[in-house]
């Protein structure tokens, strides 16, 4: 009985120990120079990809126009956010070495600033462009907001609590379809259904690279993570707004002489 006393005694001691060890790994990594090379490629990857997107939006958006279309004015914020946030990827900031999990895990917080801010303005455009009422705009942004938090949260926790909290987050997304779906429906315009299509793909693929990747089950080897999640942003993020700002004249945001010419000249470009 005694020495199984001492050895219970002892157990917190190794506890803490253990504890010191994963802080002075954590410690020990700095990011980028721990970044392998293939995840800083794709990163920058990612980085050239919105600033690409942020100068078409730019141009089609401050260049032609005498009245700015709000729209157009939304697709070049979620560029430049988007921008933003590869660059601190880029570069290390905000990038934390979680050593919590049953693994040590690489956990990108500019990248869930990146969602909690464009993903509400993503939707925030298709229901412009859908003609919305202001209900059905609070409904679409402060779900998608909900949707993302969820992520964030459970990003930063372990199972099985990380996973309580995707299932709450999908339940917001569930909410965002539905609500999107609707607001498409009673629109004709063909752009818009394409553009809500793409959202669902692209938006449907996210929480389930979370799922496989550092955040969750880290099945997806970091390099594969960032890679896909730079592909998924390229059509969620900068696709997207090429297409609202290069479809103005259908979508009714200008008619504007030389907005038309220089939509004609990029269209023939791509």
């Amino acid at each position: 009985g005694a020495e199984e006393e001492e050895e219970e005694e002892e157990h917190p001691e190794d506890e803490e120990e253990e504890e010191e060890d994963k802080d002075k790994e954590a410690a020990s990594v700095k990011f980028p120079d721990a970044f392998p090379n293939s995840v800083r490629h794709w990163l920058l990857i990612g980085l050239l990809m919105m600033f690409v997107g942020l100068v078409v939006t730019f141009v089609f958006t401050f260049v032609p126009s005498k009245e700015l279309a709000m729209p157009n004015v939304l697709c070049f914020m979620i560029c430049g956010v988007s921008m933003c946030a590869y660059y601190c990827m880029w570069a290390g900031v905000g990038v934390v070495f979680k050593t919590t999990d049953v693994t040590p895990r690489v956990i990108f917080f500019p990248k869930f600033l990146d969602w909690l801010l464009t993903g509400p303005l993503i939707v925030l455009t298709l229901a412009l462009l859908a003609g919305a009422k202001a209900p059905v705009m609070v409904a679409l942004v402060g779900n998608a907001l909900l949707f993302f938090l969820c992520l964030l949260v459970g990003a930063t926790l372990v199972a099985p609590y990380k996973y309580m909290w995707w299932v709450v987050g999908m339940l917001f997304y569930g909410m965002v379809l539905l609500i999107l779906f609707r607001a498409q429906k009673k629109s004709a315009s063909s752009t818009l259904r394409t553009l809500a299509i793409l959202t669902f793909l692209s938006w449907s693929i996210w929480p389930f690279l979370w799922l496989l990747g550092m955040e969750g089950t880290g099945a997806l080897g970091l390099s594969q993570q960032v890679a896909l999640t730079a592909m998924v942003d390229l059509l969620a993020k900068v696709v997207f707004a090429v297409i609202v700002v290069t479809s103005g004249q259908e979508m009714g945001l200008g008619d504007d002489e030389e907005e038309r010419v220089m939509r004609t000249r990029f269209s023939s470009v791509i």
